[in-house]
Order: structure tokens, then C-alpha cells, then sequence
């Protein structure tokens, strides 16, 4: 059977029409019906849900992001920031992507004490990183708790944070790194609460407390999607000073993440 022409009647040849796009959808169940009952869901857009939020809104999450990005700048790790989407997706209000290493997969190799306690150091960072978030958007929209951190995981509930190996939220993370460092056990959740404390104490540093200032109220202006290398460019622009940022802060700081390197890169060095 010959195929159809999508010749006009001038001869001119027509373009076949475009599929419109679907918008993507979350389902909402409403919880005075049984949630089996499929004709009682309703449903919802992305748009929709981004329409929702309002300004000061859109500043705590700009503000928890910004504590991300300012606690990898701290350690020096910033440029492995690729961008940061304020745009949000189904399951986050706004991301920030980075590379590097899985540190939880390093920890589990059999490693040289020598490497093992870079990784270790490298370890702690990654769970500072992953706290900061909540912390920035703690000073700037205090709750009612006495502890961001008791908040964030009474929010769900421990469990929500045990059960699925590959949950990506914040959260989630800092606590698979601290069992990954400290065994899944109760030394792992008083090292998060060690670091947590850390955290508070790196952002109350009115320097690097600036560095968050700044990069959220860039995030709040441009309310969309920033490349890592203007994330840097702000950061770098509002500590203005050469440097490991870390080491500036304080000998606490530098007693707390004191590099120890394998002999052969000290040999390296020396030759």
C-alpha cells in the first residue's frame, strides 16, 4: 500500500504535525479515601507545583543550597560543582550536582591505613557538605526544634533513611557516609551529631557565612539553573582571599582535617 503524501494542493510539501508534549505529573491520593481507590487521585503538574512556591520559599532553598556549595568551598572541593538547579525536579525542590568520589565504596575497599585515613578526612567533608544544607536554611528560618538535625530526621522518621541504599536526598547521604566511616551502629549517629555541631560552627564563621549570603541572593535572582563556574566566580569573589578557606578559620580547623599523607607522596614532595 503506497504511504500518504502530506502534499498540499499547491504542491508544497507538508510537514507532518509535532506531538505535544505531556506535561510530567505527581499523583496526589487524597487521604480521606482509601488509597487504592484509583478515580480519587488527582493529579498535578510540575508547573503547577513550581507556581506554588512562594518568595521566601525560594530564599530558604536558595539559602540550603548556597550551605552546600559554601561548605565544599570551604574544603576547597567547589570546583567539582557542575551546576545548581533551583528549578527543582519531582522529588527535590532544587539540586546541586557535583563529581567526585563514592566515598562509601572507597571505605568498603581494603585499603592502607595510610590512604584509608585520607578517605576518612574526605568522609567527613562529604557528611559537613551534605548537613550544610539544613543548617544555612536553619539560620535564616529558625523551627521550633532545639536541633535542625533532630528535626530533619524525626521529619519521616529514621527508618526513611535506612531503607532504600540509594536514596539521593541529603539526609540519606550523611547518614551513609557516617555508617560507611563509623559502622552502622550508635558511634555513627553521635559522629553525625559531631559533625552536625561542626557544621554549625563553620557557618557561624562570619566569612563564610558571607560566601552563603552571597551565592543565595544571586540563586534567589536568577531563580533557575547556575553553571559551577559562576557558582565558584561568587564564592571565590566574596572570601577574596587566597588560601585553603578552612585553614583561615582557626587551628581547630586545621587540627580537625590535618591531611595524612602516604609516605611516597612525602617522599615525592621532598625529592
Amino acid at each position: 500500500m503506497a504511504k500518504k503524501s502530506h502534499a498540499t494542493s499547491k504542491g508544497r510539501q507538508r510537514k507532518p504535525a509535532k506531538a505535544t508534549k505531556q506535561p510530567t505529573r505527581i499523583y496526589h491520593v487524597d487521604p480521606g479515601n482509601d488509597k487504592r481507590s484509583v478515580p480519587m487521585i488527582r493529579q498535578m503538574t510540575l508547573k503547577e507545583m513550581r507556581a506554588m512556591e512562594t518568595p521566601e520559599r525560594i530564599r530558604v532553598t536558595a539559602y540550603h543550597e548556597a550551605g552546600h556549595a559554601a561548605m565544599a568551598f570551604m574544603f576547597g572541593n567547589h570546583y567539582n560543582i557542575v551546576h545548581i538547579d533551583m528549578r527543582g525536579t519531582l522529588a527535590l525542590k532544587a539540586a546541586i550536582r557535583t563529581q567526585g568520589l563514592d566515598i562509601t565504596s572507597m571505605l568498603a575497599c581494603d585499603l592502607p591505613s595510610e590512604i584509608r585515613s585520607m578517605y576518612i578526612l574526605q568522609g567527613k567533608q562529604q557528611v559537613m557538605c551534605n548537613l550544610a544544607g539544613y543548617a544555612a536554611e536553619h539560620r535564616v528560618c529558625p523551627s521550633e526544634y532545639g536541633s535542625w538535625l533532630d528535626e530533619e530526621l524525626d521529619m519521616n522518621g529514621l527508618d526513611w533513611y535506612e531503607d532504600d541504599p540509594h536514596d539521593t536526598h541529603d539526609m540519606a547521604r550523611a547518614v551513609r557516609i557516617a555508617k560507611a566511616l563509623r559502622g552502622d551502629n550508635g558511634n555513627a549517629w553521635r559522629l553525625l551529631r559531631q559533625m552536625a555541631a561542626w557544621t554549625d560552627e563553620a557557618l557561624s564563621n562570619p566569612k563564610l557565612w558571607a560566601v552563603v549570603v552571597a551565592l543565595a541572593e544571586q540563586l534567589v535572582a536568577v531563580k533557575t539553573h547556575m553553571r559551577g563556574s559562576r557558582v565558584c566566580k561568587i564564592m571565590d569573589n566574596a572570601w577574596n582571599e587566597a588560601g585553603m578557606p578552612y585553614l583561615k578559620m582557626g587551628p581547630n580547623w586545621h587540627r580537625r582535617f590535618r591531611e595524612v599523607r602516604p609516605a611516597h607522596i612525602d617522599r615525592a614532595i621532598a625529592a
